[in-house]
């Protein structure tokens, strides 16, 4: 009989700090976690706006690796669906309500048992880093003993939360990021002068060049010539590792040649040019964005590539003030 009475009493304790937790906890649980990530937002809004590129960041694949997840035929933007069944967080579906690009992504969360919507924001605020991605939790009004219960899992979502986030950014941040350079579509005059063609592994190239532009650069004095514009080298082809090129300096006339030091002639008319600012690591990432927007304006290309450097290198150390313009011949 003594056992029964400390049961009830521990039965009642308990109801009554459940009845106590209820009264205070907030009637809907809502949830808000932040974190910088180092892509523009771009990167971070295509991750968000597909679907089915959730499950690779998604702190619920790591919790359960049998997770089934199952999407609808149009995977990204306003409408696209998904559902899940796992054994360990449950079974629900999920729909994108807004779809706004850059900007945020709002879906619509529903789970199985569990009364009323629910819904998943995702903010993105472009900053001098990159993005900063505010992903935030607006549950449904739960009923009043459900709301005890809800405090206990607030730290278990809060922690998934963070989880996610950390896991997309450093998808995000793995991914490469376009440059940030105008391009524009121009119509230019014929450029003549000497040049040489030469070949160099991706290692070599800085220093052939180089050694290029200077052998011309004397050549120019000795024959009494006047350079007129920056240096250039123009890009034939890329093959295992070795690129064929020509290295060149624009000349006020036309010049006699020698064995290796030739007349160069760069045709005019139209180009897509842009200008790029910074080190010569990630100048091939200028020349995918140049391409696409080559292909997203429906134009073709019309000759080789060619690079104008505008900085000299000796007068200016600092490899992210450099400048180089890209120029694409296209019809």
């Amino acid at each position: 009989m003594k056992i029964l009475k400390t049961i009830g009493v521990v039965l009642l304790v308990l109801f009554a700090i459940i009845i106590v937790v209820s009264a205070l906890a907030p009637p809907k649980m809502k949830i808000e976690e932040s974190i910088i990530i180092k892509a523009k937002p771009k990167v971070v809004f295509d991750e968000l706006n597909d679907l089915k590129k959730w499950p690779k960041w998604s702190a619920w694949s790591q919790k359960d690796k049998d997770i089934k997840w199952s999407f609808s035929d149009t995977s990204s933007g306003q409408g696209a669906n998904m559902s899940w069944e796992s054994s360990m967080v449950g079974v629900g579906k999920q729909v994108i309500e807004v779809s706004d690009p850059n900007r945020h992504v709002i879906t619509k969360l529903n789970f199985s048992g569990w009364q009323g919507d629910n819904y998943e924001s995702f903010f993105i605020e472009a900053v001098p880093e990159g993005s900063k991605v505010t992903r935030s939790l607006e549950g449904a009004e739960l009923k009043f003993f459900l709301r005890g219960f809800a405090v206990l899992m607030h730290k278990m979502v809060q922690k998934d939360y963070q989880q996610g986030l950390e896991n997309l950014k450093s998808i995000c941040e793995a991914k490469p990021q376009d440059i940030e350079m105008k391009i524009e579509l121009k119509t230019i005059k014929a450029i003549s002068g000497l040049a040489i063609m030469d070949t160099a592994t991706s290692r070599q190239i800085g220093e052939r060049i180089g050694a290029d532009f200077n052998e011309i650069a004397d050549y120019i004095k000795q024959l009494k010539g006047k350079q007129t514009g920056a240096p250039f080298a123009v890009y034939y082809q890329y093959k295992n590792d070795t690129m064929v090129f020509q290295a060149g300096i624009p000349t006020d006339k036309n010049l006699k040649e020698n064995e290796r030091i030739k007349v160069i002639k760069l045709n005019g008319g139209k180009v897509a040019v842009g200008r790029y600012q910074g080190s010569f690591e990630n100048i091939g990432r200028a020349h995918e964005s140049i391409n696409k927007w080559i292909y997203e304006n429906k134009l073709g290309l019309n000759g080789s590539p060619w690079e104008v450097y505008l900085t000299n290198p000796a007068e200016e150390p600092d490899q992210e003030k450099w400048i180089t313009e890209i120029y694409y011949p296209v019809n």
